[in-house]
């Protein structure tokens, strides 16, 4: 019934990246060549596991359940991974400098600690961290923090991002948000929220969004601000109940 009912371009992108993951995942990626749709990539992937084998299939694109590791980026210099804690330090150095040049010290001192918090409870559930490597040096990066409501759906907040101040405009934080945004439909979130300037996010499908649909988890200050986008075929779904961010974020001072 839905063979005249082709997929979203943006759900066949998801299946496209999750493919090659899952082989790596999976210990299949080897010295060998095979081809998706023409590209060209090393894999040892015995023939019984490819093409529509639903046994292959089915476990991984219905029930995605991991965040892809690392990718690399269209410049050939800079490659997207998760981080973990061990880049504390890092990252609270990189959130205070960007922000205190852009926006003055007591931010920049404000979002520092912020990220600090956040780094220091790093789980790849709950908290995800993401960032951007130039030559072994962090450039940017992003955090992806789990809004919890009163059943599983499964929402996740895009904030804060950095790019330093030497690499920006150079689509590194672009790069960035659509590595994140990949990795949580991997991990089949339904929502992506932001808090940040409209006119920025839109450019990587965020839209305005109604506190009638889905409530920030404090009042805002800036309501114009509070962004959305569906990571699935379906829209975002209405919900009641206010959801519950991380504690990093329990501060009106952010919101």
């Amino acid at each position: 019934m839905y063979a005249n009912c082709p997929p979203k371009p943006e759900t066949a992108q998801a299946l496209f990246t999750q493919v090659p993951l899952v082989c790596d995942r999976e210990g299949l990626i080897g010295r060998e060549l095979f081809a998706i749709d023409g590209v060209k990539l090393p894999s040892n992937a015995s023939k019984e596991l490819s093409g529509s084998d639903p046994t292959f299939l089915t476990p991984y694109v219905s029930e995605p359940s991991y965040f892809p590791q690392r990718s690399e980026s269209r410049r050939s210099s800079m490659k997207l991974e998760r981080l973990g804690a061990e880049r504390r330090a890092e990252l609270s150095r990189l959130f205070r400098l960007t922000f205190s040049t852009s926006e003055g010290e007591e931010e920049g001192r404000l979002i520092g600690d912020l990220v600090d918090k956040l780094a220091a409870v790093i789980d790849d559930r709950d908290v995800i961290a993401v960032g951007a490597i130039e030559d072994g040096v962090l450039i940017g990066a992003l955090f992806l923090t789990r809004l919890r409501f009163n059943d599983d759906y499964l929402v996740y907040m895009l904030a804060p991002v950095a790019v330093s101040t030497a690499h920006q405009r150079r689509g590194v934080g672009q790069a960035l948000i659509e590595f994140g945004l990949l990795g949580l439909k991997a991990l089949g979130a339904a929502v992506a929220v932001t808090y940040g300037d409209p006119a920025y996010y839109r450019r990587v499908g965020f839209e305005p969004l109604s506190e009638n649909v889905i409530r920030a988890p404090m009042e805002l200050s800036m309501p114009e601000g509070w962004l959305g986008q569906s990571l699935s075929d379906f829209s975002i779904e209405a919900r009641r109940d206010r959801p519950h961010c991380v504690e990093a974020f329990l501060d009106s001072a952010y919101w």
